[in-house]
């Protein structure tokens, strides 16, 4: 992975760590890592942000020492508090701005030099950013694939269940400027969210690179076990191993357990996406297993950076609170 974002046009260039740190921050004040909770390992979060691993270190280091993680030594890295906000975040900032102001003083700069670089401060750095969440029928798939798109477009994603979406729309419509999903559930979410005026953007994935080479690789005449979320997802992944193999491909959902594990018991191999791995290694830890991943194409993503270019250029009621 390159070690730098495509940065927006007219926008500066940003690493890839300090987006994921704002990433992983964002997760935090919003509940998706409550305080309490341990971060997935730095071997984890680097398989499922698809990074390096030093890059997530720094990123947990940084957290540290920002107050917002502890590490425990064998047990890994916990959130101890949110960000800061509301009157505590505030009196934090103030006593920042009296110290700089109080600097400057000393440095015999203006006060009309001082106004002048804060108002460009806000115009470039503290106009929020917008709001974007990636929904999808999983949560694993959706972390991974927001964790994708946060990369790609340096802004914060936040990954949403399906269910929790479609439950409740209005909601999800108040808290987001844009909501993200796939062609795969488009018309489900759009349906859902129509009526509150929220905007719905649809992206194109398929699966990886790396994913195929494994399918494959399978060996001739295999008995494979192909598991997935629902029914119209493991037809498509089905589809995808008797295009590329000549197995015998037979499928599930992961609410069919009795069937699944019977089926496990004759298999060669199993397939699954993330939220299907540890079904599969507790039913049949004795057979190989693939894990299909996704990657996003470019086409969606470049449309993406449109409509997050246009947000950034529209006004936001939040905007005059800054």
């Amino acid at each position: 992975m390159s070690t730098s974002i495509r940065p927006r046009s007219g926008a500066a260039q940003v690493a890839v760590w300090e987006v994921l740190k704002a990433h992983v921050s964002d997760q935090i004040a919003r509940g998706v890592y409550p305080v309490g909770e341990w971060l997935p390992s730095v071997r984890s979060m680097s398989e499922e942000l698809g990074v390096n691993r030093n890059t997530v270190s720094k990123v947990y280091r940084a957290l540290g020492r920002d107050g917002l993680v502890e590490s425990a030594q064998g047990r890994g890295v916990r959130v101890i508090r949110k960000p800061l906000s509301g009157v505590e975040g505030r009196a934090t900032i103030e006593t920042a701005i009296d110290r700089i102001v109080r600097e400057a003083g000393m440095l015999g700069l203006s006060g009309e030099w001082i106004l002048g670089r804060v108002g460009r401060a806000i115009e470039t750095i503290l106009a929020p950013a917008p709001r974007l969440a990636f929904v999808e029928c999983t949560m694993p798939d959706a972390r991974k694939l927001a964790a994708d798109l946060t990369t790609a477009l340096g802004v914060s994603v936040t990954p949403v269940d399906l269910s929790d979406a479609v439950a409740d729309p209005q909601q999800l419509a108040g808290d987001f400027d844009l909501v993200t999903t796939t062609f795969f559930h488009y018309q489900e979410v759009n349906a859902a969210l129509t009526p509150f005026d929220a905007r719905v953007a649809a992206i194109h994935h398929t699966v990886s690179h790396e994913s195929l080479g494994d399918v494959t690789g399978i060996p001739p005449k295999s008995r494979v076990v192909v598991v997935g979320p629902n029914d119209r997802t493991i037809v498509r992944f089905r589809g995808v191993v008797e295009d590329y193999t000549d197995s015998e491909v037979t499928a599930y959902t992961i609410d069919q357990v009795d069937e699944l594990s019977a089926a496990l018991e004759k298999a060669d191999v199993a397939i699954g996406v993330a939220s299907a791995v540890g079904l599969l290694a507790e039913l049949a830890p004795h057979i190989p297993m693939i894990t299909l991943s996704f990657r996003i194409e470019e086409g969606s993503i470049a449309e993406l950076r449109q409509y997050v270019d246009r947000l950034l250029q529209t006004p936001r009621d939040r905007l005059a609170a800054v």
